[in-house]
């Protein structure tokens, strides 16, 4: 078994717990300089629950497989297609942190595929489709929008309005911005992007979920301030565009403080914290959509 790139010798899953536990302190001590704000780790009852094995998955430890590149390759991917017409339709799109980039792009683990699979074991009769283009901009997905947009790892993604002419959708997550920032992207033009594509659904009738970009543990103090300046621009437009019917910080569910929810560059989210956000965000679902949407519980 592999967890985040190490190959371990674990064939139970108390093994896996027992290595969990004898590493977790030392991986925490040796790298002061990617999480210099960590003062936590997550919970053993945390790891075990999120190491539960899947009884319809054919590998016993499902949840530590992620995504190959080769499955990202052409997006939007879908989960949870078959079994007869979904009832409820949800499309996540931005960028690497939206596909679940991890172990230098060699394997994904997209928040979409844990939403899905929380949303099921609900009840809910849905699907989840994902779009992130890796290292890509927001303005790169405004002018990508009905054409396709090939990312820094290979991989071809639909523009956002190519894949809403494809099929019915109800509801769009966007989390985008995080490599605008990194461009020294000024907050209003960030801001105008996301406005665009929140507009473009929109204008096809389908609510939007505003999310701002994540923190990161080595973001620096310049970073932090100006993500907070695009969450509360993010907070501003969420408030006066009755499209959006809910704005989200990732933070509210994946911390700096813990190690375990990123991957070795302390920018993209590990498995265990991708699958959090996943988590989180079907647990909101129900806040999320506007009143009265049939969500499709087949309970």
């Amino acid at each position: 078994m592999a967890i985040a790139g190490v190959t371990l010798g674990c064939t139970t899953l108390e093994e896996v717990l027992a290595w969990i536990s004898n590493t977790s302190q030392a991986m925490f001590s040796m790298q002061p300089l990617l999480y210099p704000h960590v003062t936590m780790l997550p919970s053993a009852e945390m790891l075990l629950e999120l190491a539960k094995p899947d009884p319809c998955a054919p590998h016993p430890y499902q949840a530590f497989q992620e995504v190959s590149r080769e499955a990202m390759s052409f997006q939007p991917v879908h989960f949870g297609l078959g079994g007869g017409t979904p009832r409820l339709r949800v499309l996540c799109l931005g960028d690497s942190l939206t596909a679940g980039f991890q172990h230098g792009g060699q394997m994904f683990e997209p928040y979409g595929r844990e939403m899905h699979k929380r949303l099921a074991a609900l009840g809910f009769h849905c699907e989840v489709a994902v779009c992130g283009y890796n290292g890509r901009t927001t303005h790169d997905m405004v002018l990508a929008m009905d054409n396709a947009l090939v990312d820094v790892c290979g991989c071809c993604g639909e523009g956002l309005l190519r894949i809403l002419g494809k099929g019915r959708y109800d509801l769009v997550f966007i989390m985008s911005g995080t490599n605008d920032m990194a461009n020294g992207t000024c907050t209003d033009q960030i801001l105008h992007d996301l406005s665009a594509l929140h507009f473009a659904c929109h204008r096809l009738g389908i609510p939007t979920v505003a999310l701002v970009p994540p923190p990161s543990p080595k973001y620096s103090m310049e970073q932090v301030f100006k993500r907070s300046q695009l969450a509360l621009c993010l907070a501003g437009l969420a408030t006066r565009t009755p499209g959006i019917c809910a704005y989200i910080d990732p933070a509210e569910a994946v911390t700096t403080q813990q190690a375990a929810c990123w991957d070795s560059d302390a920018l993209h989210f590990s498995s265990f914290g991708s699958k959090l956000l996943g988590s989180y965000l079907a647990e909101r679902l129900h806040t999320v959509l506007p009143p009265g949407t049939d969500l499709g519980s087949c309970a």
